[in-house]
């Protein structure tokens, strides 16, 4: 835990200065990865738990003086099906790359699945440990992100491109295009940059990596960091303008706020000059 504030703050029985970073858990997983906290300080985070071969999602609560893991979703021996409308301990998950989590403490997983019988889903694990499915058919979800109003964004390594999924289910492309390839910068060094979001090309983590990014949401739009393009862009979803980082984002846009692709860090310069390794 990195504690940003100008005091100490105690968490778990271990107290951490202003600026200071510590450990406050250990966890028993291997390639623990996508971190992601309720506002009841209950932790989540992908793993490989000792004694399994698959990744499952696994949690800790922070508000004990004991923290403890547990599998939290996914592990389950279900002889066929997802372990829908079950608990979410008991279900079954197919490579769960990213996490986040809502106001109301509901926990959404990017199931990325696999190239032959498990589609892509994202899932949705209520604060009774319930578990659905809201989308399926995505093309190997690797980022997951909910919005203020609810409205759930994923970026799909497969087609390349961010879609939103409403509460009732309907998916809807907000960035990238068509083609669903990736950038090729020596051919489009913007990548699409200023234009219409929907034409835009994206350079979300390949399928075969397995890597997760994470993904966030405001009233406005999306911020994506956008991996081998070595920048953070934001979508805006809206019908009017943003400025974000004294970087301007019109309406259906796509457009970067930080980073310049760039070799080298240039620091103390304005965030769309400076340089990011794998955002």
């Amino acid at each position: 835990m990195l504690n940003v504030g100008s005091e100490n703050f105690s968490l778990s029985r271990r107290t951490t200065a202003p600026g200071r970073l510590a450990t406050i858990f250990s966890g028993t997983g291997a390639e623990a990865r996508s971190l992601a906290v309720s506002q009841q300080r209950q932790v989540f985070y992908t793993a490989i738990p000792s004694g399994k071969f698959v990744r499952v999602v696994c949690a800790i609560d922070l508000r004990s003086d004991s923290p403890q893991e547990s599998i939290y979703a996914g592990g389950g021996s279900l002889p066929s099906g997802t372990g829908d409308d079950g608990l979410a301990a008991e279900s079954r998950l197919v490579n769960p790359l990213s996490l986040a989590v809502d106001p109301e403490s509901n926990l959404y997983i990017a199931e990325a699945g696999d190239a032959r019988t498990n589609p892509g889903r994202i899932r949705r694990v209520n604060s009774g440990q319930i578990i659905t499915t809201i989308a399926t058919g995505l093309a190997f979800p690797v980022g997951v992100g909910v919005g203020p109003g609810g409205q759930v964004y994923a970026a799909l390594s497969a087609s390349q491109q961010v879609v939103r999924i409403t509460s009732t289910g309907n998916v809807t492309v907000v960035a990238g295009s068509s083609n669903e390839q990736s950038c090729d910068k020596v051919s489009l060094p913007t990548c699409g940059d200023g234009g219409s979001a929907l034409q835009s090309y994206l350079n979300i983590p390949g399928s075969t990596q397995l890597r997760n990014i994470t993904i966030a949401v405001d009233g406005n739009g999306v911020y994506l960091p956008d991996d081998d393009f070595r920048r953070v862009r934001y979508i805006n979803v809206t019908g009017t303008a943003t400025t974000i980082a004294g970087a301007v984002t019109s309406a259906g846009t796509i457009n970067t706020i930080a980073g310049n692709g760039a070799s080298r860090p240039f620091d103390n310069v304005p965030a769309t000059l400076s340089e990011l390794q794998r955002p």
